[in-house]
């Protein structure tokens, strides 16, 4: 890795009873295969929590690998009837969801406490 390069982390952590994963960097092929596996250990640590939100807040690039990110935490929530939503997304980003109409089937929201409370409703 060269000095130019952005480390990505994905982190998890449970907040008012919502699985919240905050991903920093870049997501793409090179690292989402390794955050799918991270995701799904976290919904298998907390098998009673249902709903989840991904915080997009660090975020400065994704391509289309990271929808099957976005999509792999949605369906893990469908599988235990909860609730999904994504935010914090740059406008390239939320671009993508647009384009993708990734919007219909989950929401967006601009900030995490709006996010988490949705799920919990």
């Amino acid at each position: 890795m060269n000095g130019s390069e952005q480390v990505t982390t994905l982190k998890s952590e449970v907040r008012d009873g919502v699985l919240v994963f905050t991903i920093q960097g870049t997501v793409d092929s090179r690292n989402t295969s390794g955050m799918k596996d991270l995701v799904r250990d976290a919904f298998r640590k907390h098998s009673e929590i249902t709903g989840s939100v991904i915080d997009f807040k660090g975020v400065d690039f994704m391509d289309s690998s990271g929808l099957g990110l976005v999509i792999s935490a949605l369906k893990s929530c469908r599988e235990r009837n909860g609730k999904f939503s994504v935010c914090k997304l740059k406008e390239e980003i939320l671009m993508i969801f647009h384009l993708c109409k990734l919007d219909q089937v989950l929401t967006i929201h601009d900030d995490l406490d709006s996010a988490v409370a949705a799920v919990k409703e």
